[in-house]
């Protein structure tokens, strides 16, 4: 959208000014939570941004820590320990942080085993 047409499109909205005049990366890193966790279960380093009050969605091969990193987000936001995810056969303790306070979580998994399934739904 060249300036002149912004110009003619008066008032502006919060997030058009956003993106007009710092662009589309500064508007997502103001909106973004850092998410990052180390030594847990068997995730040696993972570093996430995740997109504040919206759904987001991480999909990936069943063993590769999605719900290691869903729980630590869950105990760092509650100022908890992580040991419970600490590695098997480790003196590593495992560590993270968030960006920012996380108030509100809400995380759900589907599970498939042998054909069945098995949702649960954690608050």
């Amino acid at each position: 959208m060249s300036d002149k047409e912004l110009e003619s499109k008066q008032p502006l909205s919060p997030a058009t000014f956003a993106l007009t005049h710092y662009g589309l990366g500064g508007y997502l890193r103001r909106k973004m939570i850092k998410v990052e966790v180390y030594n847990c279960n068997n995730i040696t380093s993972a570093n996430i941004k995740l997109l504040k009050n919206h759904l987001n969605i991480r999909y990936a091969m069943n063993g590769t820590g999605k719900s290691t990193i869903a729980r630590a987000i869950e105990l760092i936001s509650r100022n908890e320990s992580l040991s419970v995810l600490k590695p098997f056969d480790s003196d590593t303790e495992p560590t993270g942080t968030l960006s920012e306070a996380v108030t509100k979580i809400r995380f759900a998994a589907k599970q498939t085993w042998y054909g069945r399934s098995n949702s649960k739904c954690r608050r």
